[in-house]
């Protein structure tokens, strides 16, 4: 690739957030890259905010075959525990920058 090409991105397209997403926070916070860290933890937050916003839905799925039938049921509660991990990941993630952060001015 020639220097004036855009690099491509390595994402095949968007997707939504979830508690995995806080260890790339600990990577940038290891990187010392706190701005994009924090931005990592911003997200966690918001994802978190919009699953306690949200209704109740039900999605399923039937094939020809009726003890095949799947449901996927998107409860309250579900949402409720998703968001509390999600906030738990944010908290931890800021205390790990403000600890990093503590340690490289020492």
């Amino acid at each position: 690739m020639s220097s004036d090409e855009t690099p491509l991105p390595l994402a095949a397209g968007t997707r939504v957030v979830d508690d995995r997403d806080a260890w790339v926070g600990v990577a940038h916070v290891r990187l010392g890259e706190g701005d994009d860290a924090e931005r990592v933890w911003a997200s966690l937050e918001a994802r978190a905010a919009e699953l306690e916003a949200s209704a109740d839905r039900v999605d399923y799925f039937a094939t020809s075959l009726p003890e095949l039938l799947l449901f996927s049921i998107d409860t309250a509660e579900r949402r409720a525990d998703d968001a509390r991990r999600l906030r738990e990941s944010a908290a931890h993630g800021r205390r790990l920058s403000a600890a990093m952060g503590e340690g490289a001015r020492a």
